[in-house]
């Protein structure tokens, strides 16, 4: 789904940056660190809902959250306490990614739910841009930072969207919040920054509008 320059330069960076997939400045020396550990207290747990219309199992779907959980919990001390799956048919009303963004707003109205996540292969008119050779993986909205959208299901692009709803400040940084041709598929920890950053947002309101600078995926009022 991208053209011949996209995977030449996504096999370079690969097989080129494989030696430091541990990659200085995160937090992966840092886990077994008693001060660490501390500041991870008290454990928060978020609850998902888990939006598919079919694309991927339902068993992928959950052994993948629970991955991402048990990564951010020793990360974070933020886990997924919760998780609903639910079968949609289909998106009533979706044609563009934005369209779906709403949809799940809609689906989470009784708003009783931390993360709402949209599992879907499907293409979108933005995809035009396939042409090029550029795919999102996934996305997050950038009016409440809960509502996600899944379309590669991997633990990291889990991981990487999920952050985001924390992680406010700063668009992108280290190793797991890498983005763009340099994403790190293969690397699964925050950089310190991102982890400060995480931490400060961890126990915020998603009822709660945010701020985000250079934003471009927010969802209109309906």
């Amino acid at each position: 789904m991208c053209n011949w320059l996209s995977v030449v330069l996504m096999g370079v960076l690969l097989f080129g940056c494989l030696p430091f997939t541990n990659m200085p400045g995160t937090v992966k020396s840092s886990l077994t660190l008693p001060k660490f550990q501390e500041e991870n207290q008290p454990i928060r747990q978020v609850s998902v809902m888990a939006l598919t219309d079919g694309s991927f199992k339902d068993e992928t779907i959950h052994a993948i959250l629970m991955e991402a959980s048990d990564r951010f919990k020793e990360m974070t001390g933020t886990e997924i306490g919760r998780v609903y799956i639910k079968f949609v048919p289909k998106w009533n009303g979706v044609v563009t990614d934005r369209d779906l963004l709403i949809f799940m707003k809609k689906t989470n109205k009784e708003k009783n739910l931390d993360l709402v996540m949209a599992f879907t292969n499907r293409l979108f008119p933005s995809d035009i841009l396939l042409l090029m050779g550029v795919y999102w993986m996934g996305k997050i909205d950038d009016t409440y930072r809960r509502y996600i959208v899944i379309r590669t299901p991997t633990v990291h692009t889990v991981m990487h969207e999920m952050a985001h709803a924390f992680i406010l400040d700063k668009g992108h940084g280290t190793c797991l919040m890498m983005s763009g041709m340099f994403i790190a598929p293969w690397c699964k920890y925050l950089g310190k920054e991102d982890r400060e950053e995480f931490l400060k947002n961890k126990w915020r309101n998603f009822n709660e509008k945010v701020h985000v600078e250079e934003g471009t995926d927010y969802i209109p009022e309906t």
